[in-house]
């Protein structure tokens, strides 16, 4: 779980940067505080059962939560969950938000 600092409240929509891959989109932008806040959007074309989407942001928060310290802080990130193969491998997903987080950048 992270912790309430590093929860992003609203999601960011427009005016940052936009990575996509196979199971995600991130979509990252600045903010006026010195912390990583992080927020996790799947709808319901992609999970239809609510115990699907809620295990799907577990398995993301929990990625983020271990990477957390190696981001440099005054960042807002948000994840757009849309392949449901999220479900099966949850090392592939590390790697890949990983990847995503260098590309953008955000590595210390």
């Amino acid at each position: 779980m992270l912790k309430r600092v590093n929860r992003l409240k609203k999601p960011v929509r427009s005016g940052g940067k936009s990575f996509s891959s196979k199971n995600f989109i991130l979509r990252s932008a600045k903010n006026s505080e010195e912390v990583v806040r992080a927020g996790f959007i799947i709808s319901k074309k992609t999970a239809k059962k609510a115990v699907e989407r809620n295990r799907a942001k577990r398995i993301f928060r929990e990625e983020m939560r271990l990477l957390l310290s190696r981001i440099k802080g005054g960042v807002d990130l948000t994840f757009i969950i849309k392949n449901r193969s999220v479900f099966e491998n949850k090392e592939g997903i590390r790697k890949e938000i990983e990847e995503a987080i260098k590309k953008e950048g955000l590595l210390k």
